[in-house]
Order: structure tokens, then C-alpha cells, then sequence
């Protein structure tokens, strides 16, 4: 649960006749200050998953995506689906989340549902954390290990972003065309037509959040992405999304 802290603002009206005050009246306006999200960020590093009899498997490097509003997208990067998305929040060095962290990936293993239990991260440094599987028995715990990267500290800007960029989307090759103010377009290598759009929520920070449609599947997908660099500055477009009943994953180049 997201800490809060709560003010009261005392409101008083005070009615004034011929200089004599003859009349206070107050209310109190119970409002809340939410604070900002401490665990905002790129984050970098490995998560290993444990099973309920203590065999683990993984060391897998991952992308972390956490944004001032909670979103997060954890990329498996050497895998071409798998992610961890719900919504993390970090305050005073400690992790939270009001839902379940939900790990689907689009080849048949997914939807396995995570709480964090035990955390600890610095702002701008680095991040650990427990999450156990919500289930009575036979449960399974993943422990990430991330480290911060300045990367986060690169400002946002649709003019960076507007562009063509190609790749593959999963192990599907996809291109997508992006443009101002935020609308995008595209298509894969199957013939499936792309559209949606792009938002900047915080300019003084490289997170993007980005919302698709797909011609083949239906619905919506919601994500992070963020650019990053591979043979130039800002050539590369990562982008986590949740939707069409999958995770998909977007690596792509600037064209």
C-alpha cells in the first residue's frame, strides 16, 4: 500500500461587522499527500526464481521499468516474452504494491501471481527484493537483484521518439512508424496491422507509456518503454506491454 501522508486543512470563515468579529466558523478538508515514488527508475540486474522445495533456476538478466505513477514492467531480456508487470511502489527504502505482480509470458507459461515480501532499495542506487507466489502451497518465490541506471535520467521527448523503427515484437519482425503528437502505426511480418499511441508523463525522465492495438488479436496492450543505446544514442526502443491475452515484448532499431 502506497504511504500517504494526511493533512488536515482547517478552512475558517470569519465574518466581520462594523470591526467587531462576530462569527468563526471552521471545517476541516481531510485530503491526502501522496508521496512521490521513491523506486522510480531503469533498473538492471537478475532474478532468480525459487521453487516450494527450494530448487532454484535463473540468474536472468532483466530490464526494469518502474514509473512515478507505479507501472512496471520487468523484461526478461534474454528471453523473447517473459515479463513481471503490475505496479511497485518505494518509499523511505522499502517496496509495496496494492495488486498482485503478475508473470505471463505468450508460450503457455504464464499467469503466475506475485506479493512482495521483503525489500529493500536506495533511490539511484540499488534494489533487492522477495516476491512470493500468492497460493496456500507448493508456492514459489522470485528474488530480483537490480541496480539503478542513469539511463532514467535522460529527458523524454516525442521529437527523440518520432521516427520508423524496426525489429521483432516477441520472435515476430515488426515495424512501426511513430510520429507527433504520440500516434503510432505499424505492421509485422504475419500482416497484422498496428496502431496506438505514446505519452510522455514525466519530460525531465526517459520512460514512455505506450498503448496498442492489434488487426490479428483484439483488444488493447498497455506498457513502459524507454530508448536506450546500442551503436548510437538513443537507437534503440524498448517496450514491455500486457495485452491481447499475452506479454509482448518490442526490441527495435531506429531506421
Amino acid at each position: 500500500m502506497k504511504n500517504k501522508t494526511l493533512i488536515i486543512r482547517m478552512f475558517c470563515t470569519i465574518l466581520v461587522i462594523f470591526g467587531a468579529i462576530s462569527l468563526v466558523t471552521c471545517t476541516e478538508d481531510m485530503g491526502e499527500d501522496p508521496s512521490p515514488n521513491e523506486a522510480a527508475g531503469i533498473w538492471r540486474g537478475t532474478v532468480t526464481f525459487v521453487d516450494y522445495d527450494g530448487w532454484s533456476s535463473g540468474g536472468y538478466t532483466v530490464l526494469g521499468l518502474i514509473d512515478k505513477d507505479a507501472s512496471t514492467n520487468i523484461i526478461f531480456e534474454n528471453l523473447p516474452t517473459i515479463q513481471l508487470y503490475g505496479d511497485i511502489y518505494g518509499y523511505q527504502g522499502t517496496l509495496s504494491s496494492e495488486s498482485n505482480l503478475v508473470y505471463e509470458n505468450s508460450s503457455g507459461h504464464g499467469h503466475l501471481f506475485y506479493q512482495v515480501t521483503e525489500s529493500h532499495f536506495s533511490p539511484g542506487g540499488t534494489m533487492t527484493a522477495t516476491m512470493d507466489e500468492d497460493i496456500t502451497y507448493d508456492s514459489s518465490s522470485l528474488i530480483l537483484n537490480l541496480t539503478y541506471d542513469s539511463l532514467y535520467d535522460r529527458p523524454a521527448s516525442m521529437t527523440l521518439l518520432s521516427d520508423t523503427w524496426m525489429g521483432t515484437i516477441g520472435v515476430t519482425g515488426i515495424s512501426l512508424s511513430i510520429w507527433h503528437p504520440g500516434s503510432i502505426s505499424g505492421k509485422d511480418s504475419n500482416g497484422c496491422i498496428y496502431n496506438g499511441s505514446v505519452k510522455i508523463s514525466d519530460s525531465d525522465h526517459n520512460m514512455y507509456s505506450f498503448e496498442m492495438t492489434c488487426s490479428c488479436v483484439g483488444g488493447h496492450s498497455y506498457g513502459l518503454g524507454i530508448l536506450t543505446d546500442t551503436d548510437a544514442a538513443n537507437d534503440t526502443l524498448i517496450i514491455g506491454t500486457i495485452g491481447f491475452s499475452d506479454s509482448y515484448v518490442y526490441r527495435l532499431k531506429r531506421q
